[in-house]
């Protein structure tokens, strides 16, 4: 949210960006610029095709697409946009960013760079973040599974300090949770 939000600031050269995540192949706006409006629309966007084929779009269509879409601070209807698959390997995520691109700005090698480092920079941070997210599931996964098994459950590091001990193990030492 916060890094989608730092780019609104820069409207003359990115009128809207929007981040997509997809979770079992089905598309999922996450966050857009406040400016993105109907753009941010999912099911208006190739997004499985552009998952699938892991390759960068440009779309010529917006016209076609959205109509005559006016970002300030240009009073020109914005007519292309961006789209790029964030690379995140093994992850549970994948992402897809879409950029809306100047009316005054041709789309040259150097304006592509420019979104394509932020895209990278985007796909590292959203990476991190559900990497954490996905730890923390499996910790919690892992511990209701183990507060419900009936047997015994210890779990200690390497110095032989206890880290974990389920209630069944208490029961079997004669000790209850409360203790």
């Amino acid at each position: 949210q916060d890094l989608v939000g730092t780019l609104s600031d820069d409207r003359a050269d990115l009128p809207f960006v929007t981040l997509y995540l997809l979770t079992e192949g089905e598309g999922l706006q996450a966050v857009s610029t406040a400016s993105a409006g109907a753009m941010s629309d999912p099911d208006r966007w190739p997004l499985m095709e552009v998952l699938t084929s892991q390759t960068a779009l440009l779309m010529k269509d917006l016209q076609e697409r959205f109509g005559g879409v006016i970002f300030p601070p240009w009073p020109e209807p914005l007519t292309h946009a961006y789209m790029l698959p964030l690379r995140m390997p093994r992850s549970s995520v994948q992402a897809i960013l879409a950029f809306g691109i100047s009316p005054r700005l041709p789309f040259d090698s150097g304006y592509q760079t420019f979104v394509e480092l932020l895209a990278a920079r985007v796909a590292g941070l959203l990476q991190s973040e559900v990497h954490k997210l996905e730890v923390a599931e499996s910790a919690r996964r892992f511990s209701r599974l183990a507060q419900a098994n009936p047997f015994g459950t210890v779990i200690g590091d390497l110095r032989g300090q206890l880290k974990y001990v389920n209630p069944a193990f208490l029961k079997t030492l004669g000790y209850s949770e409360a203790e």
